[in-house]
């Protein structure tokens, strides 16, 4: 049965040092779903008010914005279509610079990870010293690193 921190069969146990668990991506889909979801709510009602400005007009032509409330419902109407255009706008930039993170997240961790192997290899570790010393800086406790290893505590104090 694998457990949470195990590494892929013939992986070092650093390959999820970084990354820990595996996550799931679905949160900032349903985000973005909900926010589009939104959007488009919005666009109908944007649609109705302007529907109902249009009517307005041809019934009544020019004089249809001699009344105060007619010209401020065709401004809140405008304003709406205005906010959803920017709100796709600032919705499409924030899923860029999340794609552009995670992808900079990705390359940080390869990098940790190799350096780490890089340390390991310069201490000439053992294959058990340096999955110690990778689960050790997991901030892994001396039981859960047993249990990891499939290993009795060789001690149960501090080193």
């Amino acid at each position: 049965m694998p457990r949470k921190f195990d590494a892929a069969p013939g992986s070092s146990p650093l390959a999820g040092l970084v990354a820990g668990p595996p996550r799931s991506d679905a949160a900032p889909d349903r985000m973005r779903y909900l926010l589009v979801g939104l959007m488009v709510v919005q666009g109908v009602c944007a649609a109705i008010f302007l529907s109902d400005v249009a009517r307005g007009v041809s019934l009544l032509g020019r004089g249809y914005f001699s009344d105060w409330h007619n010209g401020f419902e065709l401004a809140a109407s405008v304003s709406l279509v205005i906010g959803i255009a920017l709100g796709g706008w600032f919705l499409a930039q924030v899923l860029r610079r999340h794609a552009r993170t995670m992808r900079g997240l990705g390359i940080a961790s390869g990098a940790l990870h190799d350096l780490m192997e890089d340390c390991f290899r310069s201490w000439e570790l053992t294959p058990a010293e340096a999955d110690v010393a990778a689960f050790a800086v997991k901030v892994l406790s001396i039981a859960a690193v047993a249990d990891l290893r499939d290993r009795a505590k060789a001690r149960s104090g501090p080193i």
